[in-house]
């Protein structure tokens, strides 16, 4: 909701707008992240650019997908008095974490495709992709809490690799807030470039940048993994050492890792607790709020973070970001 109503960003530029209900438009005064994209956009491909604003306080991705919707029949109505909508920027659930709503990764999938099928539908812009912004930290709150946001987060995951013409559009994680939640001003504008960036390679027909992806856990000995990193924009990622976010689990559990640094451009090396490779898991970016500075991240201008990850711990060949239906471990 704040991205096109909070902070002032860069100077107004008229061909960047902002409609609330189809049939106003006004040039965006406010919302660094919808001036620092709209403008970006512009730039990129001398078109105008219009938000349609959907955004509401409070909503959760259940809310969103419930049969009769109060916030999707406001989206859709001014979707359709606008004439149409190129791309939907589609980011929610958090909510539904931090209020113990998740009930599993396979229902927040569901609730994704039934919200965007549910757009598209009722919206009548039957091919209009979808980016996802996905969901920030949470931090402290009831016992629990987090491990509904890693399901959320793999949900987010699922929809991106299972929805047609979804995008896993850009990680929040990394980004400053100004109240421990939302992103601060300098957050809104990283945000409000990485979301350009998907809008602009769409336009041009180019392949979607993303983050680092993990595409294999290798073990090297029990106590010793190997993550091979799919680096699809910049050429390597940093931090070379003291790297955040990965957890280590087997039958017995899950565990932080004792020490995790890069050992060549594509590879990060973890040492851990001795793991039974046979029902071992490797977890980034889903078991606890990052400590920002060791958040792994790639050489791009936009220095884009590595996207939650859930491995099973074997060949080269085998590792990859399981389908819906792969469960976290209890903890």
């Amino acid at each position: 909701m704040q991205y096109v109503s909070r902070f002032d960003g860069p100077t107004s530029d008229a061909r960047v707008q902002v409609t609330r209900d189809g049939t106003r438009y006004a040039t965006l005064q406010s919302g660094a992240f919808g001036k620092v994209a709209g403008q970006a956009i512009v730039q990129a491909t001398g078109k105008n650019v219009v938000f349609i604003d959907g955004g509401v306080s409070g909503a959760t991705l259940a809310s969103w997908a419930e049969t009769g919707s109060t916030h999707r029949r406001q989206l859709v109505n001014s979707i359709r008095a606008a004439g149409r909508a190129d791309l939907v920027l589609l980011q929610a659930g958090w909510n539904d974490a931090a209020s113990g709503l998740v009930r599993s990764r396979e229902e927040q999938f569901r609730l994704f495709r039934t919200l965007i099928g549910a757009i598209r539908s009722e919206a009548a812009i039957p091919n209009a992709p979808v980016v996802l912004g996905a969901c920030q930290n949470l931090h402290g709150g009831v016992a629990g809490r987090q491990d509904q946001l890693a399901l959320q987060r793999l949900a987010e995951l699922d929809a991106a690799a299972g929805i047609p013409d979804v995008a896993y559009g850009f990680s929040t994680y990394d980004l400053p807030t100004h109240d421990g939640t939302h992103q601060s001003e300098q957050g809104q504008i990283l945000s409000g470039g990485r979301f350009a960036e998907q809008v602009i390679a769409r336009l041009a027909g180019q392949t979607l940048p993303r983050g680092p992806r993990g595409t294999a856990a290798t073990q090297v000995s029990d106590s010793m993994t190997q993550i091979r990193l799919d680096l699809a924009g910049g050429a390597d990622f940093m931090p070379a050492s003291g790297l955040d976010g990965f957890f280590v689990g087997d039958a017995a559990g899950r565990s932080p890792v004792t020490s995790a640094v890069r050992i060549d451009a594509n590879t990060i090396q973890l040492v851990h607790r001795p793991l039974d490779m046979r029902q071992g898991t490797v977890r980034y970016a889903l078991d606890s709020a990052l400590r920002l500075p060791g958040c792994v991240r790639d050489t791009s201008a936009l220095a884009r973070p590595m996207e939650p990850m859930l491995l099973p711990v074997g060949s080269a060949a085998t590792g990859m970001v399981p389908a819906a239906g792969f469960e976290p471990a209890a903890p």
